[in-house]
């Protein structure tokens, strides 16, 4: 079973919003911290990990995944969740 079963999107595209957020996550223990004007990140508070993210206006963002399906988003987010909090835990270091 692909990691990217894990791993919850929504994209509301009459707003241009896609929602990210790992499965396992409570949003009730989680902490939006933003990261700029149209990405906002959701911090797990117990793991201390990226569990998902908010991206505003994602067609202009990223044009390109217009073209990508349901599971390609989710494995392409499901590896960035990773590599961010791979990075997280190396400056934590």
């Amino acid at each position: 079973m692909s990691p990217a079963n894990k791993i919850k999107i929504d994209h509301d595209k009459s707003s241009d919003v896609l929602y990210v957020l790992h499965a396992d996550a409570d949003p009730k223990k989680t902490q939006n911290i933003d990261l700029d004007e149209n990405i906002v990140f959701r911090y797990d508070l117990s793991t201390k990990a990226v569990v998902g993210f908010t991206i505003d206006e994602f067609s202009k963002i990223f044009p390109d995944a217009e073209g990508f399906s349901e599971w390609q988003l989710m494995e392409i987010f499901d590896f960035l969740l990773e590599m961010i909090n791979r990075a997280k835990n190396l400056q934590l270091r």
